[in-house]
């Protein structure tokens, strides 16, 4: 089974005019990408648009990539400046809308468990979804979670811990 090309690879194939490999990257940092926007309060409305254009900022910048570090958060980091600019330039009310959305769990067959899991989920708040995508489906450290949210990494540490215990206590409700 052929090894898939790391984002450094693909980053620098993509410097060199390969449109597929840019593809390959935008397929596959997308969903973090719309996770982090809606951990930062994005409404789904203006979701798109904003990785839209922070995927336009990192074509025009991809020779800036530093291979050293993860491509994630170099992304995310672009993500937050774009939703910055965003923010200053509009009306802060809008700003305010919540929605429940997160990353979808990967099944083949759905299951009771997976369920459960899906519905303690739907219980927690936005910003502590995006901390277990990152810190477990994306097998981030607490140093990269942190620079991609500007959020010291105890804090983050702390967050964690807490929606760990919050999830135990939905769990054991739900048994």
């Amino acid at each position: 089974m052929p090894q898939s090309p790391s984002d450094a690879e693909l980053v620098s194939q993509a410097c060199r005019g390969s449109k597929r490999d840019f593809e390959s990257l935008v397929d596959r940092h997308l969903p973090t990408l719309i996770g982090f926007l809606r951990y930062l309060g994005v409404p789904d409305a203006q979701v798109e648009d904003l990785a839209q254009e922070t995927f336009i900022k990192v074509l025009r910048s991809l020779s800036q990539y530093r291979p050293e570090k993860p491509f994630i958060t170099w992304l995310t980091t672009i993500g937050r400046h774009v939703y910055i600019d965003d923010w200053r330039k509009t009306p802060k009310t809008r700003f305010l809308e919540i929605d429940g959305n997160y990353p979808e769990i990967p099944s083949d067959e759905q299951t009771e468990k997976q369920e459960m899991v899906r519905n303690l989920l739907d219980r927690l708040p936005e910003d502590a979804k995006f901390l277990l995508e990152m810190r477990f489906f994306q097998d981030l450290s607490f140093a990269e979670i942190s620079e991609i949210t500007g959020d010291p990494e105890g804090a983050l540490r702390v967050r964690l811990y807490r929606i760990m215990q919050r999830l135990r206590a939905f769990g054991r409700e739900a048994t």
